[in-house]
């Protein structure tokens, strides 16, 4: 058994990661870093590559919900029927019952993106439209290894 599980795991976890879907995400989408959220670029291991990748997802959903919310006035932003069509296809994590979108925020702004996404339109809440370094949060600290469901998500 210990030896079909062993050589179970090395298929499943090559050791070379140049052409793992980890890599070739992180590689297409590495330009996504900010200053703020440089700290978690690393690519030193596959480990490191997945976490990256985990950011890397939060920032790609931030971008493309950021896009997609602008497009709409506030009034109709506050309809959900709106709200859950723009969300549909984003990926997420369940966090103590909330969904997290975007892991460099805390709970209470990846709420406002699933069920408020009309507040992004007024202060404080549009400076997470505006500023790509604000309010950030160490994803790790906040929600640890949950995050990891994040990349599974593909």
């Amino acid at each position: 058994m210990a030896k079909n599980a062993i050589t179970a795991l090395k298929w499943a976890n090559p050791k070379s990661i140049a052409n793992s879907f980890e890599q070739t995400f992180y590689d297409a989408n590495a330009s996504l870093f900010n200053v703020k959220t440089s700290i978690y670029n690393e690519n030193r291991s596959i480990f490191d590559v997945i976490k990256s990748d985990v950011i890397l997802k939060g920032l790609f959903n931030r971008s493309k919900l950021n896009d997609d919310f602008k497009q709409f006035p506030k009034e109709q932003l506050s309809r959900e029927v709106i709200q859950t069509a723009l969300l549909e296809q984003t990926p997420f994590v369940t966090f103590r019952e909330h969904r997290i979108y975007i892991p460099t925020y805390s709970i209470e702004i990846n709420d406002i993106y699933y069920k408020h996404a009309d507040l992004l339109k007024e202060e404080p809440y549009s400076q997470c439209m505006k500023d790509e370094n604000y309010a950030i949060v160490n994803p790790f600290k906040t929600y640890g290894l949950a995050l990891l469901d994040l990349v599974l998500r593909r």
